[in-house]
């Protein structure tokens, strides 16, 4: 009976890494389970990092896609497979991110658009303090936002959720 259970299951995703011409408009990033993490990088490249693992009903190999003017990396899979990844994100590109269950952080030196969701676990925005036109909610969970104002007139926008956990968004 297991070995008919386990036939149908792949461990892991491996680990790849791709760096990207980075004359694009921004990334969309989505993974089932995990952390997504993206940092500020060079001009030069848009760097991405995949680490695969847990169990699924697929192997997880995702490739980063051009859909339009934006790098998407689509990680999603069925049952507990899931992975990591990390970007390193040139200066003034947008961030798209969704992470089902997990933590997704983004930390960015420079101001950019920033959309992204959690289902169940935690987001952290860092970000350039000042004004920004927010869209938060939090549906169970905590929201903590220091040195960050709304205004709806800013040319920058944050729209962030979380269904379950906390979301944080810290201006530096």
């Amino acid at each position: 009976m297991l070995l008919l259970l386990l036939s149908a299951c792949f461990v892991g995703g491996g680990d790849r890494s791709w760096s990207l011409d980075p004359d694009v408009h921004g990334v969309d990033l989505r993974l089932s389970n995990g952390s997504v993490t993206v940092l500020p990088g060079s001009e030069e490249e848009l760097y991405i990092e995949w680490s695969g693992g847990g169990l699924g009903n697929r192997k997880i190999r995702p490739e980063p896609v051009l859909v339009g003017d934006t790098v998407l990396l689509d990680a999603r899979c069925g049952g507990t497979c899931g992975g990591d990844i990390t970007v390193l994100l040139p200066p003034g590109l947008e961030v798209a991110g969704t992470v089902e269950r997990g933590d997704l952080l983004v930390d960015l030196e420079q101001r950019s658009n920033i959309d992204a969701c959690v289902a169940a676990g935690s987001l952290e925005l860092r970000v350039p303090a000042g004004a920004w036109d927010l869209d938060l909610e939090v549906g169970a969970g905590s929201l903590v936002v220091q040195e960050v104002l709304h205004d709806p007139q800013a040319p920058d926008w944050i729209s962030a959720c979380v269904a379950a956990g906390d979301l944080t968004v810290l201006g530096l």
